[in-house]
């Protein structure tokens, strides 16, 4: 039997994915357990995704470190991977949005995106006239990076509230932030 691997970045953000393929092939996919007991419980989401691996041919289910469909019984030649992603498509040809990938067996790229861009992201926030603005990027590399897109954006929407705010591995980010829960003390250093 064939079946189809979804190889998603991450255990949770693909919903918009996973509704929209199980519609268009009209059954469930099976997602890990621990992502299972979370979307069961969420109305929008139960219809589309399943706990039983023998009830699809659509799986979500596998975690980054293994490489084979562990949930059922398939010979590795009969699944095809599908890994939705734009990491693969940098400095390739996006007018092309499907694509084989010669490098892994069975393997098809798809360009595709569950984050919004900066232009999107900001007419978000000028839509809604934020008071709160708490970013969700975890990593040293790009703090700086978020700071100077905060900075910028508080340029466009000057009638935004600016504070400090310590996150994770974060320090200091400039931030809108009526909420002083979250806010550091104006003259802290740290």
């Amino acid at each position: 039997m064939n079946v189809i691997l979804l190889e998603c970045s991450a255990n949770y953000g693909s919903e918009f994915l996973f509704m929209n393929v199980s519609r268009s092939f009209k059954t469930k996919i099976h997602v890990k357990e621990k992502v299972y007991e979370k979307y069961k419980r969420i109305e929008e989401l139960n219809h589309y995704v399943t706990d039983n691996a023998n009830e699809t041919r659509i799986h979500a289910c596998i975690e980054r470190k293994f490489v084979d469909l562990n949930c059922r019984k398939v010979y590795s030649k009969n699944v095809l991977r599908i890994v939705p992603s734009v990491q693969w498509w940098k400095g390739k040809d996006t007018s092309i949005v499907v694509a084989r990938n010669d490098k892994r067996f069975n393997t098809i790229n798809v360009c595709y995106s569950n984050h919004s861009s900066y232009n999107e992201l900001k007419d978000f926030i000028t839509y809604f006239n934020a008071n709160n603005v708490i970013p969700c990027v975890n990593s040293d590399n790009q703090k700086d990076l978020l700071s100077e897109i905060l900075k910028e954006l508080k340029k466009q929407t000057p009638e935004v509230e600016m504070c400090s705010i310590k996150l994770p591995r974060f320090k200091n980010v400039k931030l809108d932030c009526n909420n002083k829960e979250y806010c550091d003390d104006e003259n802290s250093d740290s």
